[in-house]
């Protein structure tokens, strides 16, 4: 989404704690840092910010590193405000509130809900921070400061319009997409086996290893994924590995009683380096909840799943039916059950032995069609703010 905004805009603005190595690629971007905020703080921001307009001045002091002088003189220009995941809308409103640029449209890109998402039993720390979530979602989704959404799925987009009552033509469909640069990357892993190196470590062979990328919580699966591997070294193999490509080790916190002593981990990893390092394991998995935002939306992972030509075992929802409909090495299980998981992964490993790997790349949207979703939703939201 980032790298299709800055090709159609003269400039643009990351305002974040951090941005990946990627991005700062990007000739056009500036990074604006503000200050590494735990999640109940953003929390308690928010709803501050929903209850008491007076508050903008205090959370400017708390959120950004840079005084509000500069902030002024960086963002005079400011056509449109494109806000990552509705809790972050206050950030958003109180940037707006201090510039004194009250028609900047705001826009969220909503990649989920919580309404959309079972709560979590594990922690009561997760359980909380979810409620507070529901409670901000529920008071903030038709909030009149909002100029719309973009989503990555019609199914979302027809959720949000018949749930909410929200008009459609205020929610765009801007779907995911696969970069070409991490599909010539996949093209010629070989090429790349030195700046494969720094990531792997002593992990350059991971045979019999099953994967799964991606974000680390009970809905997406993890907590099902974990129990199947059990299951596996039970009935089946106790030689198979789990192998883990995620954002952050610091997700794993919660679930550090359960993980396998031998689990491999690598974070915070280039995407157009996923696929060639997943082409070092056997199955990939896709444990993704039926019952959640799983059903509306599919992952963006299973893009670079395909590249990597291995095996996939997902749960059959309907988005990942639907984007994997034509990949032939699929296996699509009952969904939200760990046994059923467990014995796809077996069955995926025996195929795995019996077929020529190979990437499998089709039915995806290009960046082409990203950026003509992008530019008519930019386009409409700045006109109708005027």
């Amino acid at each position: 989404m980032t790298k299709t905004a800055s090709e159609i805009s003269e400039s643009i603005y990351i305002i974040s704690n951090s941005i990946n190595e990627e991005l700062k690629e990007l000739n056009n971007l500036k990074h604006i840092r503000i200050k590494s905020i735990q999640a109940r703080y953003h929390f308690i921001m928010a709803f501050m910010k929903r209850l008491f307009k007076e508050t903008s001045h205090l959370i400017a002091d708390k959120i950004f590193e840079k005084d509000l002088t500069t902030l002024k003189y960086i963002f005079k220009n400011i056509d449109i405000i494109h806000v990552h995941w509705l809790i972050n809308s206050y950030i958003a409103k109180n940037l707006r509130d201090e510039l004194e640029i009250p028609n900047t449209p705001i826009v969220i890109d909503l990649h989920g809900l919580y309404r959309l998402q079972p709560l979590p039993k594990y922690s009561m720390k997760a359980s909380l921070a979810h409620l507070l979530g529901f409670i901000y979602e529920s008071l903030t989704i038709k909030d009149k400061d909002l100029s719309g959404f973009t989503v990555p799925s019609n199914g979302l987009k027809i959720f949000l319009s018949r749930y909410f009552g929200i008009e459609p033509d205020k929610i765009f469909t801007v779907p995911d997409a696969v970069d070409p640069l991490i599909i010539e990357t996949a093209k010629k892993c070989g090429e790349v086996e030195e700046d494969l190196k720094k990531f792997l470590e002593k992990y350059s062979v991971l045979d019999n290893a099953i994967a799964y990328v991606g974000t680390i919580s009970a809905f997406h699966g993890f907590l099902d994924l974990l129990k199947a591997v059990r299951i596996i070294r039970k009935i089946s193999d106790k030689s198979i590995k789990l192998f883990l490509i995620i954002p952050s080790k610091s997700q794993l916190k919660e679930f550090y009683s359960l993980l396998p002593k031998d689990i491999i981990v690598l974070e915070n990893i280039p995407r157009k380096y996923i696929p060639c390092i997943l082409r070092r394991t056997s199955v990939l998995i896709l444990p993704h909840k039926a019952g959640t935002q799983f059903d509306y939306i599919p992952s963006n992972k299973i893009y670079d799943y395909m590249l990597a030509g291995r095996p996939i075992v997902a749960y059959k929802t309907p988005a990942a039916a639907e984007t994997l409909k034509t990949y032939p090495m699929k296996i699509l299980v009952k969904p939200n059950d760990a046994y059923a998981l467990a014995e796809g992964i077996i069955r995926a490993l025996e195929l795995w032995r019996n077929i020529e790997p190979r990437s499998i790349l089709t039915n995806i949207p290009t960046l082409e069609e990203v950026k003509r979703s992008l530019d008519l939703a930019y386009k409409y939201f700045m006109y109708h703010a005027t």
